[in-house]
């Protein structure tokens, strides 16, 4: 049997932080990746605008409560190009958005705001909404 030694060899070596984040971020599809950051930058504009006036991100955000109260503010009053409410799935879908870039980027997270127990007031406006816009069509009707 043959003798190696491994302390002359390169096959062995840590890897730097960007390569691991470079290899952990390839198995993330490319349209969830699109997806976050078309819903933090529509979350980003919408706290940034006048009559909004929210002067900090989210992420600088430390409770909870502070992060739900401002997502409940975001889902009731953001609106598309052309005015119009989002759908529930497409705030759904900005929920989801949201929650993975908090996860990212907030070292202690470890919530998903898409738990029903966690953020209650959350789900109350997304259902809230539903509720909403299935009342004034039958009012139309």
């Amino acid at each position: 049997m043959e003798n190696i030694n491994f302390n002359n060899d390169n096959s062995y070596f840590k890897p730097t932080a960007e390569e691991l984040a470079k290899v952990q971020q390839s198995c993330v599809p490319l349209n969830t990746t699109r997806c976050t950051e078309k819903w933090v930058n529509i979350l980003n504009s919408w706290q940034n605008h006048q009559n909004v006036g929210y002067m900090y991100t989210l992420e600088s955000l430390s409770s909870n409560e502070q992060i739900e109260k401002e997502m409940c503010e975001f889902l009731y009053g953001v609106r598309t190009k052309k005015g119009d409410k989002y759908s529930r799935a497409s705030l759904k879908n900005a929920v989801a958005s949201i929650s993975r870039h908090l996860k990212n980027s907030i070292l202690y997270w470890n919530y998903n705001l898409l738990d029903k127990n966690s953020f209650p007031k959350l789900y109350a406006t997304l259902d809230g909404r539903n509720e909403e816009t299935r009342n004034r069509r039958c009012k139309t009707t």
